[in-house]
C-alpha cells in the first residue's frame, strides 16, 4: 500500500500512484453525490473494464436524474424559507 517516511516531526506515507489515483476517485465520487456503495461498485468494475459504455452512460444519466431531483427538492425548500422569512420580517 504505502510506506511511511518522516518529516520533522509529522509521519507521511508515500502510496503508488494507483492508490492516490483510487482515492482521488472517492473524493470525487462522494463529492457528486455517489454513495460508498456505488463507489466501491464502480471502482471495482470500471476500472477493471467489467462496464461496458453504454451502461457507463446509463449510470451518469441516472446519477444526473438523481441531482436534478435533489436540487429541485432543495429549491422547494428554499422557496418556503425564503417565503416565512418575508412573512417574519412583514410582522415585525
Amino acid at each position: 500500500m504505502g510506506r511511511d517516511r518522516q518529516a520533522g516531526s509529522r509521519q507521511y506515507k508515500d502510496y503508488a500512484p494507483e492508490t492516490a489515483e483510487r482515492l482521488r476517485m472517492i473524493v470525487q465520487g462522494k463529492s457528486l453525490g455517489f454513495t460508498l456503495s456505488e463507489i466501491k461498485q464502480l471502482l471495482d468494475e470500471w476500472s477493471g473494464g467489467a462496464i461496458p459504455k453504454p451502461d457507463q452512460i446509463k449510470i451518469i444519466e441516472r446519477k444526473i436524474a438523481e441531482v436534478m431531483e435533489k436540487m429541485q427538492q432543495l429549491d422547494a425548500i428554499k422557496s418556503y424559507l425564503v417565503a416565512k422569512l418575508s412573512r417574519l420580517n412583514e410582522e415585525g
